[in-house]
């Protein structure tokens, strides 16, 4: 069975606190040009290179009910990273998420069942990043029968993966299984990315075109060649 690819934009948040009401204009203007260029969805992170500037808990909330309001119905899935491994759990309590992406375990689907996890599998800045062998395969045993789509990264933010590192990640996990990669995705290393077997691509680095008072301003360009480039 053909597995459909799928590009999520990745909008770097920054709290109302601090930057109302432009947090929210810009999340707004963020999501907007994901989906005039040919996104699935989008994901919300706290911008957390912006120290106290960065989203809290509650922003993130707040821009994704408003997003998942504004765009039901649109075929435009709308996802969320809190980077954090204790305060996620409050807020499933709250809110039916279309899709969560975690950094580590910290939910599964289990117990999710009506929200996409995205749970990260020798994921950037973690112990395992370079886990190979057998120490990766008990990686991806564990991740995979508590995530619909395991994700993997290179090193570091901006960083991709390799493309061995993809293969052998595909090996251990059901024949059938999505593959998410979070960092250093661009139009020119894509093709490699799906070739070694990944399907799903979160991506924010390669799409910005400048940082303006501390908002990472995304280029609608990049975004529909990216997205062009992954589906074709």
């Amino acid at each position: 069975m053909k597995i459909e690819r799928r590009f999520f934009v990745v909008i770097h948040a920054l709290s109302n606190y601090t930057y109302a009401p432009k947090a929210w204009e810009h999340v707004e203007k963020s999501a907007e040009l994901a989906y005039a260029n040919g996104a699935d969805g989008v994901f919300l992170i706290p911008d957390y290179q912006k120290g106290e500037a960065a989203a809290m808990m509650d922003d993130l909330f707040h821009f994704y009910t408003s997003l998942r309001s504004r765009y039901e119905g649109r075929g435009f899935k709308i996802g969320v990273n809190f980077l954090s491994r204790k305060i996620e759990r409050y807020f499933f309590q709250r809110e039916k998420f279309q899709m969560l992406q975690m950094d580590c375990l910290t939910a599964s689907k289990l117990d999710l069942p009506e929200t996409e996890i995205f749970a990260g599998l020798a994921f950037k800045y973690s112990e395992s990043v370079n886990a190979t062998g057998a120490e990766l395969r008990e990686i991806c045993e564990k991740i995979a029968p508590h995530a619909h789509v395991p994700t993997t990264s290179g090193t570091k933010t901006g960083i991709p993966p390799t493309s061995e590192k993809i293969k052998e990640i595909k090996s251990y996990i059901p024949k059938n299984s999505r593959l998410g990669v979070a960092s250093g995705v661009d139009e020119k290393n894509v093709k490699a990315l799906i070739t070694a077997g990944a399907t799903d691509f979160l991506v924010a680095t390669s799409l910005i075109k400048e940082v303006k008072d501390k908002m990472d301003i995304l280029d609608g360009q990049k975004i529909s060649a990216l997205a062009k480039a992954i589906k074709i």
